[in-house]
């Protein structure tokens, strides 16, 4: 009986789904189905408001919203496309699109996007977030990207002034010993445990990953000596001892807690900032990302894709590009503390008057950075397996069991034998 009431919720969604999926009733009305990510309740009156809108002005479409837990968010749609009950479009990440474009799971746009349209989005979000193998696979919704805060008092108590704050991540790593002699405190903690993220790392730091041709060659100079610099952190106590199990929500918490000096953030999280720690938020300063040397600025999109069941497409598609219109993206950044990606939306006042708030300021500084921003991420179905490579080579970097360079190289070696045996199939 337990295990039955266990399973009730999973049953309801599937029952849910399945039936927004059949166009029962009034055979003139086309239903679409619509999932997102973590919207509800805080968005709830937006997104309902955004449909009876498009309903109104497209007679005989019906929208049916729903909204999943970004934690549960792969196995949802796993389930879903099991069942054959894929949505019609689906909001996911940069991680996930190229997955499922290569199986089939989501479609090209181009037959139902013109490039006017195209060219009206973002151009480094369009070629870094919705393309892959030169198809366009999503349409961007809202963004985020990454701007520095910086503990007042701790960089005081470090004897370095507001003017003197490093901006690039080699100022990072040449200050962060003396600051943990001065201090005690660390001046930054790498975000070392998600190995995506190392990925970043390097494309930040303008190191060559793949090459023109998509293949990968992640072991060069260049890298090794990016290794190099961690391990010496490490081993000189510059940077947390559980750096490599870290997480975003790791690097969060030891910010608010006062054990960190610099972080970097996307806006979203100034909020959450100032409701848990507004002592400390009272002392923060903040500034335009910390840069490598790609001078590019990390930046996150929230994408919108073509289920390849969809029944009714064009209307999806129309759905799709309401959704992120300029009107429609401005309204939401208004509620949230997030970024649009269509170019017009940018010009308006929100994102350049200041009103003397920290949300403000933080909007206004990431707005200022958009022409910068990209994804620091290549799309590859195999992205996956080489970050868990080069997070294997940081790792017997670290412990001392083999020095950068022969860490990296053997990380190279195992990826060409993996490569032998995808090539074999």
């Amino acid at each position: 009986m337990k295990k039955l009431i266990m399973l009730l919720p999973a049953l309801c969604l599937i029952f849910t789904i399945s039936c927004m999926n059949r166009d029962e009733g009034d055979p003139d009305v086309k239903e679409i189905t619509f999932y997102s990510l973590q919207l509800r309740p805080h968005f709830t009156e937006y997104m309902e408001e955004v449909i009876a809108e498009f309903e109104a002005k497209h007679p005989g479409v019906k929208v049916n919203w729903m909204d999943i837990e970004q934690s549960a968010q792969i196995s949802r749609l796993m389930a879903m496309i099991r069942r054959g009950e894929m949505p019609d479009i689906v909001n996911i990440n940069i991680e996930l699109a190229p997955i499922l474009l290569e199986h089939g799971h989501i479609q090209d746009l181009t037959p139902y996007v013109d490039d006017e349209t195209v060219s009206q989005y973002f151009p480094s979000i369009i070629e870094s977030s919705s393309t892959f193998d030169d198809t366009l696979h999503s349409i961007p919704w809202y963004l985020t990207n990454s701007i520095a805060l910086y503990n007042s008092e701790l960089m005081e108590k470090a004897g370095i002034p507001p003017e003197d704050y490093p901006q690039t991540w080699q100022e990072i790593y040449k200050l962060a010993p003396s600051f943990r002699e001065a201090t005690g405190k660390f001046l930054f903690a790498p975000n070392l445990g998600e190995p995506l993220r190392l990925i970043g790392m390097f494309l930040e730091e303008g190191l060559p990953v793949v090459d023109e041709n998509g293949d990968f060659h992640f072991y060069t100079p260049e890298s090794v000596e990016l290794l190099e610099t961690l391990q010496s952190l490490y081993q000189q106590n510059a940077i947390p001892s559980e750096t490599l199990f870290n997480t975003h929500r790791d690097l969060n918490n030891m910010f608010q807690l006062e054990q960190t000096a610099v972080y970097t953030s996307g806006t979203q999280f100034i909020r959450e900032f100032q409701a848990n720690a507004p002592e400390l938020m009272e002392n923060v300063v903040l500034k335009e990302a910390i840069r490598g040397e790609s001078n590019k600025v990390q930046t996150t999109a929230s994408l919108l894709s073509l289920a390849s069941t969809s029944r009714h497409p064009e209307e999806a598609v129309e759905f799709m590009l309401f959704l992120t219109n300029s009107r429609n993206q401005l309204a939401f950044c208004r509620e949230a503390l997030v970024l649009p990606s269509i170019k017009e939306a940018i010009e308006d006042d929100l994102f350049h008057v200041e009103d003397g708030t920290l949300e403000t300021e933080a909007r206004i500084i990431a707005a200022r950075q958009l022409p910068d921003s990209t994804a620091m991420f290549i799309p590859s179905p195999h992205i996956d397996k080489i970050a868990e490579y080069i997070h294997e080579a940081l790792h017997m970097s670290f412990t001392g069991n083999k020095t950068p360079d022969e860490a990296l190289r053997d990380a190279y070696e195992k990826w060409k034998t993996e490569q032998e045996r995808i090539s074999s199939f």
